[in-house]
């Protein structure tokens, strides 16, 4: 949680819960918005700090719990809506 950008993600992740009822398709333009206005931030401020965390997630984190948590079959780097996601559904 020392990133901001993993901060962003744990609210988008809490207000996509919450608003289960509500179809969200972009981020950027349904969920960052909520975030800026939250923390005060331009929404390209959120999308950046979220994508560097996800970044560091990606390359600070050992391959073989990323590929065993997100059920990756290859090296890659997922994107954030996919690691949202599959957080959501292993939650509820």
């Amino acid at each position: 949680m020392s990133h901001k950008g993993t901060n962003y993600l744990a609210f988008a992740i809490e207000y996509i819960i919450i608003h289960s009822n509500k179809e969200f398709d972009n981020l950027e333009k349904d969920i960052y918005p909520k975030i800026g206005k939250k923390y005060k931030q331009s929404t390209h401020n959120i999308k950046s700090n979220i994508n560097r965390a996800t970044n560091f997630m990606y390359y600070e984190c050992e391959v073989t719990k990323l590929k065993a948590y997100f059920k990756f079959y290859n090296d890659i780097k997922s994107k954030v809506k996919t690691i949202i996601n599959t957080i959501i559904n292993k939650i509820i």
